[in-house]
């Protein structure tokens, strides 16, 4: 009775025996896993690590051999980039070196930055840096005006012409534009100056109205003329038949007086006639040199002239003109030059020069006649050749004129210089 008592109890002990074993059996296999894994990954973890670093130094050469890739890259750019700024630089400054206007650029304070060769040839002296642009052209020329008034206000100015005297007393006709230098501060830092010689032009121009003037001269006076000539015509043929009546003393005298006034007022008639009418240019090749030589000869032979000292300086040279208006010009010249030395004086000296150069452009001969008379006062130089303008006692005032016309048919130029009581200087440009 008391053993089936235990048998019960001896189950439930053998049952937990039995669970306490099988939960023992899970731990330890449990355990060894976990051990077996633990090692595994002690195995493993030193590989990873070593493929880890291997990785991230392969990554960074990756990105050092971009960078420097791209460095090289950078610089080739950097220098394509200079090659072309140098490359456009040096067309810059030499379309402005060859450039035929003149540059010149002024900064705030008026002093010369910069000029192109063009602007130094014009102006006639060299322009360095530091030197303020009236040094280079005298400030009442309006060119100062100008640049101060762009440099204050910004206005601009387009090929305006002025007249200009240079520090080397020459005298030029400018073209001249000029604009402001805009800092990019709403305020004006200097002034470009683009400056063109248009002295030439404005000749050729001043030639082109003389021209017009004396074709419309001609015009309107050749019938005046030649009316005047008829009426002349009658009075000298009355005058020379009543000369030859049988007349008082004093009537005859008077008609005398009449006839010789009338041939004169003739002859007057006549050389303005020769002035006003279209003249036609029989052109063909002659020696200047030979025909000057032929004038100069002439005159000398005049016995009023023996005490007045005539020379001729000039090489052979051919021209195409009108050797008989040519020598008409000449001779004019040269009459007037020895007419210039007072007979008072009793000697003087007259000489014609032929220079053939290059350097004329646009023309390429240059015939200087020149004196040491009395010369021409300076208010009377600008009349000179205005028809019937005269300081001489006795002259019709037409020779000058005479001689312009002439010099303009043949696409010449003439000037004159004079200093009273010093002599004259008349320069024939061919």
């Amino acid at each position: 009775m008391h053993e089936r008592n235990l048998e019960p109890v001896y189950l439930v002990l053998l049952g937990i025996v039995a669970l306490f074993f099988i939960l023992l059996v899970i731990v330890l296999v449990r355990f060894l896993r976990r051990t077996s894994s633990q090692r595994r990954a002690k195995e493993i973890a030193p590989a990873d690590s070593s493929n880890k670093q291997q990785f991230m130094m392969a990554t960074f050469q990756g990105v050092i051999q971009r960078l420097k890739e791209q460095e090289r890259e950078l610089e080739r750019l950097h220098r394509l980039e200079k090659e072309r700024a140098d490359l456009s630089q040096r067309i810059s400054e030499n379309i402005t070196r060859n450039m035929p206007t003149g540059l010149i650029t002024i900064n705030r304070s008026g002093i010369v930055t910069s000029s192109n060769p063009a602007a130094k040839e014009i102006v006639g002296l060299k322009l360095p840096e530091n030197m303020h642009y009236n040094q280079a052209i005298t400030s009442h020329t309006g060119f100062s005006e100008m640049i101060e008034d762009c440099l204050q206000t910004g206005k601009r100015y387009h090929r305006a012409e002025i007249e200009v005297t240079l520090n080397n007393s020459m005298n030029k006709t400018l073209g001249i534009s000029v604009s402001p230098i805009d800092s990019g501060k709403e305020e004006i830092s200097g002034v470009v100056c683009l400056i063109s010689d248009l002295t030439e032009l404005a000749a050729l121009q001043k030639q082109v109205h003389m021209k017009e003037g004396l074709a419309t001269l001609g015009e309107m006076s050749a019938g005046i003329a030649h009316e005047f000539k008829n009426s002349l015509a009658t009075i000298s043929g009355y005058a020379q038949i009543l000369k030859d009546e049988d007349l008082p003393p004093s009537a005859k005298n008077n008609m005398k007086a009449i006839w010789k006034e009338a041939s004169q007022l003739t002859a007057t008639v006549n050389e303005f006639l020769n002035f006003a009418k279209p003249q036609q240019l029989n052109q063909k090749e002659l020696d200047l040199c030979e025909l000057l030589r032929h004038c100069v000869d002439e005159i000398r032979l005049h016995s009023r002239f023996k005490g007045i000292n005539f020379g001729f300086i000039g090489r052979p040279l051919l021209y195409e003109g009108d050797e008989l208006l040519l020598k008409s010009a000449f001779g004019n010249l040269l009459l007037n030059a020895a007419e210039s030395i007072p007979a008072a004086r009793g000697s003087g000296s007259v000489s014609c020069h032929v220079q053939n150069s290059s350097n004329l452009k646009p023309h390429r001969i240059l015939i200087r006649f020149k004196d040491d008379g009395c010369g021409i006062r300076r208010e009377d130089i600008e009349k000179i050749f205005i028809p019937f303008f005269t300081s001489k006692s006795e002259g019709t005032g037409l020779g000058l004129s005479i001689v312009q016309k002439i010099v303009l048919l043949h696409d010449g130029k003439i000037e004159v210089e004079s200093t009273a009581g010093q002599g004259t200087c008349f320069n024939i440009y061919l």
